[in-house]
């Protein structure tokens, strides 16, 4: 009996052994859920335990070949502009490559946002801007009534990597009253220079804070008696210019009309690098047209105070045709002399 029981214990003793050799060998189980989605155990940290650093992704790795400083593209010191007003980009097709500069009319509330993005993103042109503050009121201007549009247009202007790239702007233009004006042409048109100039003073201000990349193109009718007092100084203004479309269907030369009644002696007086921001020639005969495109390279192609022109391509009304890439012959001594003016130092 003693035997028996003796037997019976080693079996248990045994069985038991057995028991907690499987436990300690047993394979995990895959405990895939029945709906095919895999079960994530969450396994707590101990709280001694240092925190795991993740595996760098490939969009957060940054190696010195991946980074790509961005160029920049100044307006430089020896560097001649030439330019052309364009209502549609297209309309450079027939000018061949001989311009390095594209000018049109902007408002702050009517922006030509693909003009712009030609220029400051693709960088194929300088810009030139005529920025026209259409309906407003000057004095509303200086008072920071625009302000939003005003900033609005600027970043525009400024955004990322346009920053790097300068630009013209020519504010205001044509703003002088004289005695022989029946009236302005233009809204900011105005007797009240004072006015004028806070309102110019007021936006150049938010421009170098908003667009530092431009370069601020002051441009009067006429420069005589009559417009320095609309000058803003010498802090707000980075060039100088003048509208100088010959009306007179006439031989006069471009020096003959740039000079005529000290117009010269005004503007070089203020001692600034010169731009004229408008050029153009109307004339019943394409002879005497093309005779004066060709003075006028004549002329600033030896003129050292001024880095560039622009020229009006656009029929502004019946009586005055400024249109020049219509005519072969004009077109052709354009383009002929446009790439040496560019090219020449």
């Amino acid at each position: 009996m003693i035997k028996w029981k003796f037997l019976n214990c080693i079996c248990i003793f045994a069985a038991a052994i057995f028991i907690l050799w499987v436990g300690c060998n047993e394979q995990p189980v895959d405990t895939e859920k029945a709906d095919g989605s895999d079960s994530i155990a969450s396994i707590e940290a101990p709280s001694n335990s240092q925190a795991t650093l993740e595996e760098p992704t490939t969009e957060s790795i940054v190696t010195e070949s991946s980074v790509v400083e961005s160029e920049y593209y100044p307006i430089t010191e020896g560097q001649r502009y030439l330019g052309v007003y364009v209502q549609g980009p297209e309309e450079t097709d027939v000018l061949a490559d001989s311009i390095n500069t594209l000018a049109w009319f902007d408002r702050f509330d009517q922006t030509s946002d693909y003009k712009i993005s030609l220029c400051l993103d693709d960088n194929k042109y300088i810009a030139f801007i005529t920025l026209q503050p259409t309906d407003w009121d000057l004095k509303l201007v200086s008072d920071g009534y625009y302000d939003d549009l005003i900033i609005e247009y600027f970043k525009k202007l400024s955004s990322d990597n346009r920053a790097n790239t300068e630009l013209f702007v020519r504010l205001a233009h044509e703003m002088e009253m004289r005695p022989s004006y029946k009236s302005g042409w233009y809204s900011w048109q105005t007797d009240d220079a004072h006015a004028y100039v806070n309102a110019w003073v007021h936006i150049v201000n938010l421009g170098r804070e908003y667009a530092p990349n431009v370069k601020w193109v002051w441009s009067p009718n006429r420069a005589d008696e009559y417009t320095t007092k609309y000058y803003p100084g010498d802090e707000y203004v980075d060039y100088v210019g003048l509208t100088l479309n010959n009306t007179l269907d006439s031989r006069e030369s471009f020096q003959q009309f740039y000079e005529n009644e000290g117009q010269r002696d005004y503007l070089e007086a203020y001692n600034k690098p010169i731009i004229f921001g408008e050029i153009a020639e109307h004339s019943t005969s394409d002879e005497v047209r093309n005779e004066y495109i060709q003075s006028v390279f004549d002329y600033l192609g030896t003129y050292d105070k001024c880095i560039g022109f622009i020229f009006l391509n656009q029929d502004l009304e019946s009586a005055r045709q400024y249109k020049f890439t219509d005519c072969e012959l004009i077109l052709d001594t354009f383009i002929e002399n446009a790439r040496d003016y560019i090219c020449a130092k």
